[in-house]
């Protein structure tokens, strides 16, 4: 990890700089000057032309006649090695590449499936390796770590930064999970997290942090002069492979290389998802295919260099038609192709001296049904090599999040959103995708405008500007946490007494009566586990789980269908009740929707819930009367009293509600002819 020097030489004109590796190295240059005496050294701006070929040295040397004694030569070699103990920093790029086995001993919990319900292993089909690269620029420095794991928890990322040569601050370290399904489990505490993960192994933990920081020394130690360049194809899904979870995909590749133009670094970025082990070998320990898609690479590149899988940003990629029975013959077939198309891709990339720069962020999380066991913050990290950006996140991201306002605008043209990075947190769909019956759909847990927000903090990231020269980082656009506000002020609250006179409650109040109704109709029963899907592999939970976050994103995920059937008005009038109650959005959803969701728990409840009486006064004189009466009686069967809610619409015309506090209750109001409208669901 030697610096370039730059000598100034007197006797020649301008500078002469060579790159410095070693004191070894220094020596070895310095001799071979004092033997080269007779020549003179020309030093040439020009760039390499050669494909894929960055010359050690771009010195040239031209034959001229000797014109100098034996001693004025012997003090130009002293002044030129004297010279080069006063050596400048010149900024080059740097690589380092290593790799490491991180396959557990049998018995080891497998992550990825809630089928297996932490059950050890049983075979190991092939490998599981960890793989690093590092890039220095200068003082600017980054890991990339791509490790056969299905996710990165937050404690094996922990670790591995107490473990990790400490040359760069944490945010630039990224360590990124394949996403196998059939990796080692076993490193989650969290009790909601083992449903998927397995019984917590701090063997396993810390085994597998030691492979990975020891992965990420050598790769730090065998730092070599380095150039890059990257292409991107399309690639096409062969002719007769079937059996597996394979769609036409956009593949990146980045190749890092030596001053020789000798592969240190092949790169695949591909939005392909590595569940392809059927439910005949669910305990069988497998990369999937990135296991032979990288193998490939590694025998063909030889000694020194390697392959990298990242996740790409894609679409629902898990088929609804995926298979039960795994065919390790189809998983190959598949990691072959891939290999194969990103080694072609790569012998056509030609690679140069390219700048890099790393930037990294938080992003404040939405309130969520799974509060107990999500992080509230998701760290960004995003570096850029040359013209190609990419932006490392902890969740599966899909495509669309390409087409929201907040990277549309401006963005770059080689980009990628890679998923799966510094822990995993589930999946982030567009609010197009929220309420359909997908795979990403139900792994989706943040509400319907997370791919907006996640958007606006990768722009910043785009943009550049939430770093300080000083280091400080920024929360980006989600400063204020649109959970912790109070009750909107715009509307007006009254609750109705015995007598049904209304009075003003301020909004603490209301928010505190709606809170109490969450905890009692939907947290408390779901603690209990009487409020659990029907017919759900949940009901078998042992009793001492907690097993109601898993459960209620799951009740919830049942009532989105109805989220797909509101204007942009209701949606937001939604949005502006859980904001104000501080309450989740599918929280808010849920609880508007009792009746449906104690259906969908298998609860017959005593009392019919129905919507409740309304009887309100709308003012106005477009329908030619001050103070017109409009009614809908129905029966009240809540406990709790009724409470009015008086708001302006976007149209700026009179809206009443009345319900108890935790809905927003049945509505009525004035139109711009005059007319009052009531409804209820």
């Amino acid at each position: 990890m030697y610096p370039l020097g730059a000598a100034t030489v007197p006797g020649t004109s301008g500078h002469l700089r060579h790159p410095v590796k070693s004191a070894r190295h220094v020596l070895d240059w310095r001799m071979h000057c004092c033997v080269c005496i007779p020549l003179t050294m020309k030093h040439s701006t020009r760039l390499p032309s050669a494909k894929r070929r960055l010359p050690r040295s771009r010195l040239t040397l031209v034959s001229k006649p000797v014109r100098r004694s034996a001693i004025s030569s012997c003090v130009l070699a002293t002044l030129l090695i004297g010279s080069t103990c006063f050596t400048t920093v010149a900024v080059a790029l740097e690589a380092g590449f290593a790799k490491a086995e991180i396959t557990p001993v049998l018995g080891t919990p497998l992550a990825g499936r809630l089928e297996r319900w932490g059950r050890g292993s049983e075979t190991i089909h092939d490998s599981l390796n960890v793989r690093c690269l590092y890039l220095k620029d200068g003082d600017t420095g980054i890991f990339l770590v791509s490790a056969d794991l299905y996710a990165v928890s937050p404690e094996l990322r922990a670790r591995v930064l107490e473990l990790a040569p400490r040359v760069v601050p944490p945010e630039q370290v990224v360590l990124a999970a394949t996403h196998t399904h059939s990796g080692s489990g076993g490193m989650d505490r969290g009790l909601v997290r083992r449903v998927v993960s397995g019984r917590s192994s701090p063997r396993v933990l810390e085994e597998t942090a030691q492979q990975i920081a020891g992965c990420m020394r050598e790769a730090y130690s065998d730092l070599k002069r380095a150039a890059v360049g990257h292409t991107m194809a399309p690639w096409e899904v062969p002719s007769g492979l079937f059996g597996v979870n394979a769609q036409p995909a956009a593949m990146r590749v980045l190749r890092v290389e030596d001053s020789d133009g000798i592969p240190i670094a092949v790169v695949v970025i591909a939005p392909l998802m590595p569940d392809n082990v059927g439910t005949d070998e669910l305990l069988t320990l497998s990369p999937d295919f990135p296991g032979p898609l990288c193998t490939l690479i590694d025998d063909t590149l030889g000694e020194g260099g390697g392959a990298m899988f990242f996740n790409g940003a894609s679409g629902d990629f898990v088929r609804a038609n995926m298979p039960t029975v795994t065919s390790w013959d189809a998983i190959e077939a598949l990691g072959n192709s891939l290999g194969a198309f990103a080694l072609e891709l790569s012998d056509s990339i030609e690679c140069s001296e390219l700048p890099l720069t790393v930037r990294a962020t938080v992003q404040r999380m939405p309130l969520s049904l799974g509060d107990a066991w999500l992080p509230e913050e998701l760290p960004l990290t995003h570096c850029t090599v040359g013209d190609l950006a990419m932006t490392f996140v902890p969740l599966g991201i899909s495509s669309a999040i390409y087409e929201s306002d907040a990277l549309r605008q401006d963005a770059t043209q080689h980009h990628e959103i890679i998923g799966f990075a510094n822990g995993f947190s589930g999946h982030v769909v567009p609010e197009s995708g929220y309420a359909t019956d997908t795979a990403a759909a139900r792994l989706h847990y943040f509400g319907p405008a997370m791919v907006q927000r996640l958007a606006q903090g990768i722009r910043t990231l785009l943009d550049g500007d939430l770093r300080s020269e000083s280091g400080e980082q920024s929360n980006g656009p989600d400063a204020e946490s649109p959970g912790k506000s109070t009750a909107n002020q715009a509307i007006t609250f009254f609750k109705l007494d015995s007598n049904n006179e209304p009075s003003e409650i301020e909004s603490a109040d209301l928010t505190g009566e709606i809170l109490a109704s969450y905890q009692q109709r939907i947290l408390d029963p779901g603690a209990r586990g009487t409020l659990l899907p029907g017919n759900s592999a949940l009901a078998h939970v042992p009793w001492f789980v907690d097993a109601s976050p898993v459960a209620l994103l799951q009740l919830a995920f049942e009532l989105r269908p109805a989220w797909a059937g509101l204007d942009l008005e209701q949606r937001q009038q939604v949005q502006q009740f859980a904001s104000g109650a501080g309450l989740p959005l599918e929280a808010a959803w849920m609880m508007q929707h009792e009746a449906a969701l104690l259906g969908y728990a298998g609860i017959n409840p005593t009392d019919s819930i129905v919507d409740h009486a309304l009887i309100f006064a709308v003012h106005g004189d477009k329908a030619g009367a001050e103070g017109l009466l409009a009614g809908l009686r129905i029966p009240w069967t809540y406990p709790e009293a009724p409470t009015i809610r008086r708001r302006v619409s976007s149209a700026k015309m009179p809206v009443i509600s009345l319900g108890p506090a935790h809905t927003i209750g049945a509505i009525a109001g004035m139109n711009g002819v005059g007319l009052v409208a009531c409804a209820v669901r």
